[in-house]
């Protein structure tokens, strides 16, 4: 992307890599915090595998800070398109019904409920916008794409979007397995990188 400034000089748009989170354990989610206003937007791009006991198909949350603390149950809305093999669907998801938004696209799945590392799912490919993310003038949007390969099953492709209501600057963005969020695990080799 260019822009002209005022005396004519050509200037590029620049993608710049703030902090990156590598899983040497299990954890239940990966935070990024501390974040600046220096920045127009701000891109999570992810490779992660989750697990949850029982659970074969592992969406993944976001839950995003503001200067107010983290956002309430209040506070999320979202919608969801995804295929699967010859499935394909959609759900919407009403503001006050999440505790963060709920992505599909999945970050992994174990059909047989084991803890066995070789009964989880390939890692799944993760890139989440946040859009004007200190723009005290309108609520928070985002946008994410992620999909996998089910090894026991189909591969899995989500598009979603949603919406924090509250025009108060992002500070921080959690992000994990949507099980992990309450219960279950972002698995040992998950990374993560903002922009």
């Amino acid at each position: 992307i260019r822009c002209s400034s005022q005396n004519g000089d050509r200037l590029m748009a620049v993608i710049e890599a703030i902090a990156t989170t590598y899983c040497e354990d299990d954890v239940a989610y990966v935070d990024f915090t501390g974040i600046g206003t220096d920045y127009e937007h701000l891109q999570i791009r992810g490779s992660g595998r989750a697990y949850a006991s029982g659970v074969n198909n592992h969406w993944w949350g976001v839950k995003l800070q503001t200067s107010g603390g983290w956002g309430t149950s209040a506070n999320y809305a979202y919608h969801m398109m995804y295929g699967s093999d010859t499935t394909a669907a959609g759900n919407a998801v009403a503001t006050g019904s999440d505790a963060f938004f709920q992505f599909n696209g999945s970050l992994g799945n174990d059909d047989t409920g084991t803890t066995a590392y070789t009964n989880r799912a390939a890692y799944a490919s993760i890139v989440l916008d946040i859009l004007d993310y200190h723009n005290a003038d309108k609520n928070t949007s985002v946008s994410a794409l992620a999909g996998s390969a089910f090894p026991y099953s189909t591969t899995g492709l989500g598009f979603n979007s949603g919406l924090l209501v509250s025009k108060l600057a992002i500070t921080g963005v959690r992000i994990g397995a949507y099980n992990g969020l309450s219960s279950g695990s972002t698995l040992r080799g998950s990374a993560f990188t903002l922009y």
